[in-house]
């Protein structure tokens, strides 16, 4: 998902991370977090601003059962 997403086909992207995500989300594990942040920011980067905050909320979820780290700072930001 990150290498089409660095090649300019951010649409593309969004299978495959969302496909990541669910692997990992019953683990919730903070890679998850990050994914869901990548995932986010393809969703508004295509202007899909409610899917986007889906993302960046569950993402949110997730950091906050984690040691504080910059993750969490910046979906806080």
């Amino acid at each position: 998902g990150r290498m089409l997403l660095a090649s300019g086909d951010p649409a593309a992207a969004i299978a495959p991370l969302q496909e990541g995500v669910d692997l990992l989300e019953p683990a919730a594990h903070t890679s998850t977090a990050k994914l869901l942040m990548v995932l986010g920011s393809v969703h508004l980067a295509l202007g899909q601003q409610l899917a986007a905050l889906d993302a960046f909320e569950r993402a949110q979820v997730v950091l906050e059962t984690a040691p504080p780290g910059p993750d969490l700072a910046l979906v806080y930001a």
